[in-house]
């Protein structure tokens, strides 16, 4: 049976998927590679984009919590066969360094995250594509495909290199 734990920072956008019956735990926290209180930078314009890098278009500043990966595994019950699904607006790289401890446990076995493309980064500090692949490469990751391509970013799926294909 599949468990899902999340994490959404986003107050409104925290709320909306409990209303909508989100399929598990959730957590109103940010990842990130240290604990504390962390910026969300908003974009109200767009409902689905707030990002811990300051955007050109951010319009509000939210307080969030913040938690290491390796936090999350520890408060959701150390889970087993984990597929880790990223889609944090460009702060992956920290949100994976935050997770060492889980990512060299071996129970991590997929990885889907957004990666710029063409070295379109809308903010500094955003995770460069090659750093990412390298961290991953290190901690027994191989870069398995890319799908869901865009002008400036696409997703890409990296597997645990003990995981048959």
């Amino acid at each position: 049976r599949l468990k899902v734990y999340g994490c959404e920072p986003h107050p409104a956008t925290y709320q909306s998927l409990l209303r909508d019956g989100f399929p598990g735990a959730l957590a109103k926290v940010a990842i990130g590679e240290t604990e504390g209180i962390a910026t969300l930078f908003d974009i109200a314009a767009d409902a689905k984009r707030a990002s811990l890098l300051p955007l050109a278009e951010s319009e509000r500043q939210i307080p969030t919590e913040m938690w290491t990966l390796d936090r999350f595994d520890r408060e959701m019950g150390r889970q087993d066969r984990i597929l880790l699904w990223m889609d944090i607006e460009g702060s992956e790289l920290p949100a994976l360094r935050g997770g060492t401890e889980l990512l060299d446990s071996g129970r991590v076995r997929w990885i889907n995250l957004e990666e710029r493309r063409n070295g379109d980064c809308p903010a500094v500090g955003w995770t460069d594509p090659a750093e990412l692949h390298a961290f991953l490469t290190n901690h027994g990751f191989e870069r398995a495909a890319d799908y869901n391509r865009h002008p400036t970013h696409q997703d890409a799926i990296y597997v645990h290199q003990e995981e048959q294909r």
